[in-house]
């Protein structure tokens, strides 16, 4: 955009985004909410695999687990805790360059993709699917 055209509040003015970092405030409060979510990931991974085990009724010891219902809600929250510490922070912060790497995963060394191939149907299982 040519300046003649421009508002005036933008003549001069660099169109760049600022790599702002957040006030030193800004990154101890952070800080301590990652390490929050850290630690309570972990006890919400702990619960799902407690350490102790329960005797059954045939009388075999099983792992010490909670109902079906209750591990879904453990998970949906894991999940989401997973997800919010790997996402990069607002501030730019240089700690969190693990979980985003500015280069994409490439295949492995000897060409090959990372996605597998269909397995090959014989004739006998083509004709029996109708082909």
């Amino acid at each position: 955009m040519s300046e003649e055209n421009a508002r005036p509040q933008d003549v001069g003015r660099s169109h760049h985004r600022s790599a702002t970092t957040p006030a030193p405030e800004t990154v101890r409060v952070l800080d301590r909410y990652r390490a929050a979510m850290r630690g309570e990931l972990d006890d919400v991974l702990g619960e799902l695999r407690p350490g102790g085990e329960q005797l059954g009724f045939d009388g075999m010891a099983a792992p010490l687990r909670p109902a079906l219902a209750e591990r879904l809600k453990l998970w949906d929250l894991a999940i989401k805790l997973g997800r919010e510490l790997a996402a990069p922070s607002a501030g730019g912060d240089p700690s969190d360059a693990e979980a985003a790497p500015d280069e994409p995963i490439r295949p492995s060394a000897r060409g090959q993709s990372t996605r597998s191939k269909a397995p090959r149907l014989t004739a006998r299982e083509r004709r029996a699917l109708g082909g």
